[in-house]
C-alpha cells in the first residue's frame, strides 16, 4: 500500500470456506485459503506452507515429543482463540468427528496472549508453526508438530480468474505470489483462513 498511496485495500479475516465462497460469488476478488477446504474451480497460487503444531510449556507431558495426533490433545486442558476466530472454528470441526470436546481453560485474542497462558502453564494450544517462531523469543514453550494431514497445509491465493482481476488486485496478486504472504498469524492476518 505504500508503493500505490491510490489504492485503497479492504482485508476481512474469515475462514478459508467462507473465502472460497466470497472469491467464488464476485463479493471478493482475491482470497489466501489453507489447501484443506475444497477450492473449487477457483484459480490457486501456492503462498506458503503454514502448518499447525501444539504448544505447551517446559515439563508438559506433551512437551519431549516430536509430534502428536489432535486425539492426544484432547486429554489436556486448551487454550484457544475467541469465539469466531478461522482457526478455532477449524479446531472444533475437526474435534467433532471424534467425539471428543477440547475443554477451554481459557479463550484468547492473540498468538501473543495464547503463547503467555501457555508458557505459564494454562494449557496447551494449536496454533500456526510461524506464528510460534515470533513468540518463542519472549515466552518458552515447546512445539510439537501434528500428525494429522489437515494440519500440514498451505496456504494458496485464489481468485476466479487472474486474467479477470482489476488493476489493483492484479498488482497485489503478483506482489503476493512473487514474495509469498507475510508471516500472518490469527492476530495480524487479514484474508487468511483456516
Amino acid at each position: 500500500m505504500a508503493d500505490n498511496p491510490d489504492i485503497d485495500l479492504e482485508l476481512e479475516e474469515r475462514p478459508s470456506h467462507e473465502i472460497v465462497a466470497a472469491v467464488t460469488d464476485g463479493r471478493a476478488e482475491l482470497g489466501i485459503i489453507a489447501d484443506t477446504v475444497d477450492s473449487g474451480r477457483l484459480e490457486r497460487a501456492v503462498l506458503r506452507p503454514d502448518p499447525l503444531v501444539v504448544i505447551t510449556r517446559p515439563g508438559h507431558a506433551l512437551a519431549a515429543r516430536a509430534h502428536v495426533a489432535f486425539s492426544e490433545c484432547l486429554g489436556h486442558p486448551f487454550v484457544g482463540f475467541t469465539e469466531g476466530n478461522p482457526l478455532q472454528e477449524h479446531l472444533s470441526g475437526q474435534a467433532q468427528p471424534l467425539g471428543l470436546r477440547p475443554r477451554y481453560r481459557a479463550h484468547l485474542p492473540t498468538t501473543e496472549a495464547i503463547c503467555s497462558a501457555v508458557a505459564v502453564g494454562v494449557g496447551i494450544a494449536v496454533v500456526p508453526a510461524r506464528a510460534v517462531v515470533r513468540w518463542q523469543r519472549t515466552y518458552d514453550l515447546r512445539v510439537v508438530d501434528l500428525t494429522n494431514s489437515w494440519a500440514k497445509r498451505n496456504l494458496l491465493l485464489c481468485s476466479q480468474r487472474w486474467s479477470g482481476l482489476s488493476e489493483a488486485a492484479a498488482a497485489l496478486a503478483a506482489r503476493l505470489k512473487a514474495h509469498g504472504a507475510p508471516a500472518a498469524t490469527p492476530d495480524d492476518a487479514g484474508a487468511e483462513g483456516a
